[in-house]
């Protein structure tokens, strides 16, 4: 029954050679796609040259809307309205497959 109800697509992303480095020296970081916004934070993801730039190169890889909104959020050269100014939370994890 939910197959005549949803539809899918798969797609493989192929890359030939490096990506170019982020647009206006952001440095890329990766966080939850679930955010709590500031009105200032989406007026400024919508409006501002920088994040439409980096919104477009950023369009390309495996999780972009995670790297985006952790991105712009820890970026403080960016000067975006209702960020993190503190310093990003590092994170180490030790995977086991078995």
């Amino acid at each position: 029954i939910f197959e005549f109800r949803t539809k899918y697509r798969y797609a493989k992303f192929r890359q030939i050679g490096l990506k170019s480095p982020p647009p206006h020296n952001i440095k890329v970081s990766k966080g939850s796609v679930h955010i709590v916004a500031s009105r200032g934070y989406i007026e400024f993801l919508i409006m501002d040259r920088r994040s439409q730039d980096f919104t477009k190169w950023v369009r390309d890889t495996r999780n972009p809307d995670e790297t985006l909104f952790s991105t712009m959020n820890h970026n403080p050269h960016l000067r975006v309205p209702g960020s993190f100014n503190g310093m990003p939370l590092m994170n180490y994890f030790i995977f086991l497959n078995i």
